[in-house]
């Protein structure tokens, strides 16, 4: 990423496209947290087809709300959706398929976050 604007408080960045591990989980904060990052973990450290562990990145994103936006389109969902960034890569390759139905492989266009 690159700092578009810095300020006291806070940053934009902007993103370049980024492949994401995502999942959804309804329930109250803290559990939503440990159950999702518990599953992603796993897929990251090697619960995939390929057995391949790969590399916590950053950053790790967080959303509740009634959509989200996901490649251009509106997905709708109620709950947490937690996505791990993949390592680039897989902005280009196709990354290992999870082995667990609950997590989805998504590319997202550039994006600017909040920091």
């Amino acid at each position: 990423y690159y700092v578009v604007l810095k300020d006291r408080d806070y940053q934009i960045r902007k993103y370049r496209p980024i492949t994401v591990a995502q999942t959804l989980f309804n329930g109250q904060f803290q559990e939503a947290m440990n159950h999702s990052f518990r599953l992603l973990g796993s897929y990251l450290f090697g619960r995939n087809d390929q057995h391949e562990k790969m590399a916590m990145t950053a950053p790790v994103f967080l959303a509740r709300g009634e959509k989200n936006v996901q490649a251009g389109e509106e997905k709708q969902f109620s709950g947490w959706m937690m996505s791990f960034v993949l390592p680039m890569r897989y902005t280009h390759e196709t990354p290992p398929k999870s082995l667990d139905r609950n997590i989805e492989i998504i590319k997202l266009p550039a994006l600017l976050v909040a920091s």
